[in-house]
């Protein structure tokens, strides 16, 4: 392999060059010019576009599995409550019970599993974000049909 350096007059020089190219034949092309410059911002936008979608489908995935992991805890903590109240409320009823009725457990109520608030505003604010993230991908979309109309 072999290297060549290149002076910083001579690379200056070869970029002015390619700057005088490039501003002749917009000067002189100025309708197809702004045609390729179009092409190409379209063409970033439309990558830009499928880059937030698929981001925006990748971060939908993983709130649902938060949320079925938030919910799956929360609910294995709340069994566990569950039992430990009824043990408790079973130890109580034993000792409180009448001499002859001792050893019988005394079912209680069970502990109803109230929804997670956090886990809903979480999922609120997230929620949020994913049609923010939908309108400006829209916004995206518009702005490349605009620019192809032109």
């Amino acid at each position: 392999m072999q290297y060549y350096f290149i002076g910083s007059t001579t690379a200056n020089k070869l970029i002015l060059e390619a700057m005088k190219r490039t501003s002749g034949f917009a000067k002189s092309n100025e309708a197809d010019f702004m045609k390729m410059l179009r092409e190409e911002l379209a063409i970033k936008q439309a990558g830009s576009a499928k880059s937030h979608r698929r981001q925006t489908a990748k971060n939908e995935k993983r709130i649902a599995e938060l949320n079925s992991l938030f919910r799956k805890t929360y609910k294995d903590f709340a069994a566990r409550r569950r039992n430990l109240n009824r043990r408790k409320q079973h130890n109580h009823n034993r000792n409180t019970a009448a001499p002859g009725n001792r050893g019988r457990f005394f079912a209680s109520k069970s502990i109803p599993i109230p929804k997670l608030k956090g886990d809903y505003f979480m999922a609120k604010t997230i929620n949020e974000k994913i049609a923010e993230a939908k309108e400006k991908i829209g916004q995206y979309e518009n702005q490349i049909k605009r620019l192809i109309q032109q």
